[in-house]
């Protein structure tokens, strides 16, 4: 399915196979729920990588170019468009910014704050700490305002957790120890 050079008669016996089975019991809906996403990615990931490569290279960041490569300006002339990514990845593309950074494919501190992915877990614990102005936005403007919050408290040495971002947050969410060794609510 991930295969640019799938056809789409190949796609729909998937998709039918899927239907058909004498063994569907819902296992898999999920994905094929998002099934024009995976195709979405499948037919410009090159395209897609590409742009995350050279998020490096631009004299600016811009999640918007990133997330919009038709519309981005910086990319004018390069020969790199594609569709829209925030509507396919949606919380995604914050966990692929923040691998990305963490792996060093990313290394432009410009990207850190889209590096928090922001789970109803990640929330809470923001909250818990009077981080409240997190609803109703698009992902990555929560991540953004998780990073300021973090940055007005820690300062630029400590935000990034050394380079964990999210994921020291994650894990407090889950640990009540770990909440009462730094002074969070026993429960979240």
């Amino acid at each position: 399915m991930a295969s640019p050079d799938s056809t789409y008669e190949q796609w729909m016996q998937v998709l039918d196979d899927y239907i058909n089975s004498d063994k569907i019991n819902g296992e898999y809906y999920r994905w094929m729920r998002n099934f024009v996403g995976i195709r979405w990615l499948a037919l410009h990931l090159d395209t897609y990588c590409d742009i995350f490569q050279a998020v490096d290279r631009m004299p600016t960041f811009s999640i918007g170019t990133v997330l919009r490569p038709r519309d981005a300006h910086l990319l004018e002339g390069s020969g790199i468009t594609a569709p829209p990514l925030d509507r396919v990845l949606g919380i995604g593309i914050c966990f692929v910014l923040r691998e990305l950074v963490r792996f060093k494919v990313i290394t432009t501190p410009k990207a850190h704050p889209y590096c928090y992915v922001p789970s109803s877990s990640v929330i809470r614990i923001m909250r818990s700490l009077g981080c409240d102005d997190l609803d109703d936005e698009e992902r990555y403007v929560q991540s953004r305002k998780i990073y300021d919050f973090l940055h007005s408290e820690l300062g630029d040495e400590k935000v990034t957790f050394g380079g964990g971002f999210d994921l020291p947050l994650i894990y407090a969410a889950y640990d009540e120890q770990v909440r009462l060794d730094v002074g969070l609510p026993q429960y979240l």
